[in-house]
């Protein structure tokens, strides 16, 4: 049976120990080789029966946060678009909503599967409010400038996306294929946290602005 520690109280940004020292569990996170509180509480230690170092986190009266777990399918928010990387904010996991800046990390996400993908998009130019409409599952249309605009279509769509406007055909869709943009909202699905991104471009992330869904690779 895992032995559990309780130790003293903390609040968010307190410093609780060395990284090499204990395993980052809920509520803490890891930054510059230390790990801090995220959220206020009891700190609370805990035997991990697989790896060797322990699991530091914290006991918060608060409802915990829901952290996305590989193969969740999310809903996110496209905050920036590049040759080499999209990056997205994590609104949902499944149906349930995200408090902002509960539980801060990230992750590796996928379009890979067919029923992944962008569900809401606006044109370029368009009018405010106003959204594209799937006419192809890699193409949708502004249905009041008519501006088409390249999109890897989830086959999952929101009910208020008219289902007759897509064709018949249904092609896989590849994730070196995916297309999304500045303010698309997809489904995507979730994968392991990335290495790509350090602690202190959490900030960054969080005020940009754009929609995306998808799953965690």
């Amino acid at each position: 049976m895992a032995k559990t520690e309780f130790g003293t109280v903390c609040v968010p940004g307190t410093r609780l120990c060395l990284a090499k020292e204990h395993k980052c569990g809920p509520g803490t996170y890891e930054y510059r080789g230390y790990v801090y509180a995220m959220l206020a509480g009891v700190m609370k230690i805990e035997d991990d029966e697989i790896q060797e170092r322990k699991i530091i986190s914290i006991d918060s009266p608060r409802t915990p946060g829901i952290l996305p777990k590989t193969g969740d399918i999310v809903t996110a928010k496209v905050t920036v678009v590049n040759s080499r990387v999209v990056q997205c904010v994590i609104l949902c996991v499944g149906p349930s909503v995200l408090l902002p800046m509960m539980e801060v990390h990230w992750y590796h996400l996928s379009t890979a599967e067919n029923e992944l993908g962008v569900v809401i998009a606006t044109a370029e130019g368009a009018p405010q409010g106003v959204n594209m409409v799937p006419i192809s599952w890699s193409e949708m249309q502004c249905p009041k400038s008519l501006v088409k605009e390249p999109r890897k279509v989830a086959r999952v769509l929101p009910e208020n996306i008219n289902d007759a406007m897509l064709t018949d055909e249904k092609p896989e869709l590849k994730e070196e294929n995916a297309v999304c943009n500045n303010g698309d909202a997809a489904r995507l699905s979730t994968g392991a946290t990335s290495p790509l991104f350090p602690p202190q471009r959490r900030e960054f992330l969080t005020s940009r602005a754009g929609a995306f869904a998808g799953g965690v690779a």
